[in-house]
């Protein structure tokens, strides 16, 4: 687990950009992050935010670091690829309901 700040950012965000604001708090460190104001429901913008540490399945491995894990691509799926206009919730969740709910704090894969 990562802790909030690698996703949020605490005292607000202005995008990093410097312009336009984020939504949710989320933080302003990663450039793919910034200007996103609907990343529950716009499946480009969530691509964008998921994008911002994962690499698609057809991208370069080793290309990121996130907490000091180098990443490699996402597993070989057709959502999982760049040209894909699936949102990554369409699979891995978006309720936020309770605790317990699917969405990017629990994700869990649906297999199939």
């Amino acid at each position: 687990m990562l802790p909030c700040y690698d996703c949020h950012n605490p005292h607000g965000s202005e995008g990093s950009d410097g312009v336009r604001p984020n939504a949710f708090l989320i933080s302003d460190e990663r450039p793919e992050w910034a200007g996103l104001t609907n990343t529950l429901t716009d499946p480009a913008q969530t691509r964008r935010f998921c994008w911002g540490c994962h690499i698609p399945s057809d991208g370069i491995p080793g290309i990121k670091q996130v907490g000091g894990i180098i990443m490699n691509a996402i597993s070989v799926r057709e959502p999982h690829r760049s040209s894909s206009t699936h949102g990554c919730y369409d699979c891995h969740g978006n309720d936020y309901t309770d605790p317990e709910s699917e969405n990017v704090h629990r994700p869990r894969a649906r297999v199939g």
